[in-house]
């Protein structure tokens, strides 16, 4: 479906974080108090501002994961292709399956419901 957009409609998408639901873990909602899957924060060290690797053709458009990172397989099984700074010129020109190793990317880790709380963050850096 999205062979076209890997040749000719690659593009950057700016975040400040993803988020991906712990496959396990549950916590209760606030609004109804019935369980729910755990959402968790990703972002960039510092809280840098991220780019992540998207695909678009036909006004259709779409972020592009791979497998997750160590930091990440711990929540979810996959997450979105976080580009690195000296990377987006190659993501936009070369080979997309060069960047499917993502074990380099250091990010902060941290529970939705803990997001007041600054000891709730983890730094996992890979």
């Amino acid at each position: 479906m999205w062979s076209a957009s890997f040749e000719r409609g690659r593009c950057l998408v700016p975040a400040l974080a993803f988020h991906e639901s712990h496959a396990t873990e549950t916590v209760p909602s606030v609004r109804t108090g019935r369980p729910v899957k755990r959402q968790y924060r990703f972002s960039l060290p510092g809280g840098e501002a991220m780019l992540l690797a998207g695909v678009q053709e036909d006004g259709r458009f779409s972020l592009v994961t791979t497998e997750p990172n160590a930091c990440v397989a711990a929540v979810h099984d996959r997450m979105p292709l976080v580009l690195r700074e000296d990377e987006v010129e190659s993501w936009l020109a070369s080979d997309p399956m060069a960047f499917t190793d993502r074990s380099a990317i250091a990010l902060d880790v941290m529970p939705e419901d803990e997001d007041d709380n600054p000891e709730g963050q983890m730094q996992l850096a890979l």
